[in-house]
């Protein structure tokens, strides 16, 4: 299980702003923008741990025995509850809230399925592309 995020800026890119108010639609501005430029180079593996998930025993194992496998075990909510709407701290934008419960482990994810999407019924897009 491996989560990285990269970001691939050229020259022309540099200093270019996109807005990421509206899930799914990147605008030129708007209230919530990310900035960047080329970054540092780092490599993401350095500080990446990596299991193996054997369905039949349903266990982890991870490839260097000194990374913990207790945490993905956890089948309950990551995180803190969420805030009811009715809380002075709750804040809607879009239909996103601010405070939001956790995920659920990895136990949840259906890891020994046949296609990328879980067969639990959420909707789930496969993009044929990465964009901004």
């Amino acid at each position: 299980m491996l989560h990285t995020f990269l970001h691939l800026a050229q020259a022309q890119d540099l200093h270019r702003t996109h807005d990421h108010t509206i899930p799914n639609l990147n605008l030129p501005v708007g209230f919530v923008e990310d900035h960047c430029d080329q970054g540092k180079l780092w490599d993401p593996t350095l500080s990446a741990y990596f299991y193996q998930y054997n369905p039949l025993f349903k266990t982890f194992n991870a490839y260097d025995p000194s990374h913990p496998t207790p945490w993905l075990y956890y089948v309950g909510q990551w995180g803190n509850q969420q805030l009811p709407d009715s809380n002075p701290n709750q804040r809607d934008f879009f239909g996103e809230r601010k405070y939001t419960i956790g995920p659920t482990g990895p136990e949840d994810k259906q890891l020994n399925r046949t296609n990328v999407c879980p067969d639990n019924g959420n909707p789930c897009f496969v993009r044929p592309f990465l964009g901004p």
